[in-house]
């Protein structure tokens, strides 16, 4: 039963990511790994993510491209995440503009 598990769980691979727009990364993670990532467009905007590169995880290829940008990735299970901005949605959420609290760590 453990090598099941084991192969559920997403495999290294070999990345060689840019510096880029933050939109760009987290469209080619999926395209590589088959993971899904969600997050909102103007939570990424003007932004630049980090590069990643060599033999890594998808969990950690995104924790790469997310370094120095303020964004921060919630993993909701194996192949998902949630990238998001926790500035601009606890601004929302404390305005009452219909925004959504950030998710717990």
């Amino acid at each position: 039963m453990a090598a099941s598990a084991q192969a559920q769980l997403p495999q290294e691979q070999n990345y060689d990511l840019p510096a880029q727009p933050p939109a760009d990364a987290l469209s080619a993670i999926p395209t590589r790994s088959r993971a899904t990532i969600a997050f909102e467009a103007h939570a990424v905007a003007q932004r630049r993510s980090a590069p990643a590169r060599g033999l890594l995880t998808p969990q950690i290829a995104l924790r790469r491209t997310l370094e120095g940008t303020g964004l921060v990735v919630r993993f909701t299970g194996p192949r998902s995440a949630i990238v998001y901005n926790p500035r601009s949605e606890a601004a929302g959420a404390g305005a009452g503009g219909g925004g959504h609290a950030p998710p717990p760590p």
